[in-house]
């Protein structure tokens, strides 16, 4: 769209024409690669860990040649700054043809793909061609009319992509991408008598009312231990509570912080309800909720829309932990991690039971009460 502002602006006035390039193209350039990583989800297609660094390098690498051909072009030498601008250009647009090619194969849409790689590469010429010495070149009719043709295309393209995944419902989506094996903190809080609670409500605005404050005070909770900017992978509401789902470095820490987010939830949660009184919302809750924490390994899966969702041990295990504290509510962990924890926080898990998966898979588990 900045490109087919600058053409259009060159068109009007032809003496703004170098101004509006220069000004908008580092901007426009900047903005593809970042719809290339985003919007085209081609990092999930790739299923590749730590490709946030290639998005970064290029990004990085487009916004340094944009400000260098920004200065040359001030300082009087626009010789320079067309063949700079154009270099970030065909960088760009060649990321962006990947990305749209990868995406729309998968998806069994090659037309559309087709149509894509071909605007990317009709825009890479123009931006070679752009870079020659004839300046007058870039106010030329087709020139500019290729320019808004082709910007159009690929933004269209990207809107009715991100609003095709936007709208559709979420069966319609299938797991692309190779899963990726990465280690996780799984908690599962769930709320203990919320089948009475609800059953008693006759004001469902109530119930969203809590339940959204309910997950706004579990983030903040978590952000206590794991930082503001430790964002949980996955959350999930599942009826009557919620999953969390970090993925966090095999560490003692990972241990000891998944564990603090358990206790501050299984303490604070009288608190919070009063907090919610005190705001004036009724005062009718679920009295207690129920805490299941485990870390492991996991296997993440990606939709086509980008969501992630995992599969693994640990997920099935702290689902299995939360639902051992229906009859009292409190904390369950595993032995394993209840022997990472120091002293002072172990003595608070004085009730032991064997979780028996199968007979062959027994876990022994440890909670803050009676385990039912």
């Amino acid at each position: 769209m900045t490109w087919s502002l600058a053409a259009a602006i060159g068109s009007i006035t032809p003496r703004y024409s170098e101004v509006s390039a220069y000004l908008l193209s580092p901007l426009n350039n900047v903005l593809f690669v970042g719809a290339a990583f985003h919007f085209t989800r081609v990092r999930e297609l790739l299923g590749k860990p730590g490709a946030d660094r290639w998005f970064w390098f290029v990004e990085i690498f487009v916004v340094g040649i944009g400000v260098l051909s920004i200065a040359l072009w001030l300082s009087g030498r626009e010789e320079v700054a067309r063949p700079c601008d154009a270099v970030a250009s065909v960088v760009t647009f060649v990321l962006l043809a990947f990305a749209l090619g990868v995406s729309f194969y998968h998806y069994a849409q090659p037309l559309m793909g087709a149509i894509a790689v071909v605007a990317c590469l009709v825009t890479i010429v123009r931006q070679v061609l752009a870079a020659m010495p004839d300046v007058s070149l870039m106010n030329s009719p087709w020139f500019v009319l290729s320019g808004v043709a082709t910007n159009m295309t690929l933004a269209m393209t990207l809107v009715a992509m991100t609003s095709a995944w936007n709208f559709s419902k979420s069966y319609e989506f299938s797991i692309v991408g190779e899963p990726v094996s990465v280690w996780v903190a799984v908690l599962f809080v769930d709320m203990r008598g919320s089948t009475a609670w609800a059953h008693r409500l006759d004001n469902p605005a109530r119930v969203r009312r809590f339940m959204n404050a309910l997950r706004k005070w579990i983030l903040q909770r978590a952000a206590d231990f794991l930082g503001k900017d430790c964002k949980p992978e996955l959350i999930k509401f599942l009826g009557d509570g919620y999953l969390l789902v970090w993925e966090l470095p095999d560490t003692i820490d990972t241990y000891r912080n998944s564990v603090a987010i358990g206790l501050a939830l299984q303490d604070g949660y009288l608190g919070f309800t009063q907090e919610l009184v005190e705001a004036r919302v009724p005062n009718d809750f679920p009295p207690e909720i129920g805490v299941g924490v485990d870390i492991g390994l996991a296997l993440r899966l990606t939709s086509e829309n980008g969501l992630r969702d995992y599969l693994g041990t640990a997920v099935n295990l702290a689902a299995k932990f939360q639902a051992r504290t229906r009859l009292n509510g409190g904390m369950v962990v595993s032995t394993t991690t209840w022997k990472t924890l120091e002293p002072s926080i172990q003595e608070r898990f004085k009730h032991n039971v064997e979780l028996v998966i199968s007979s062959s898979f027994k876990v022994p588990i440890t909670g803050t009460r009676p385990i039912e």
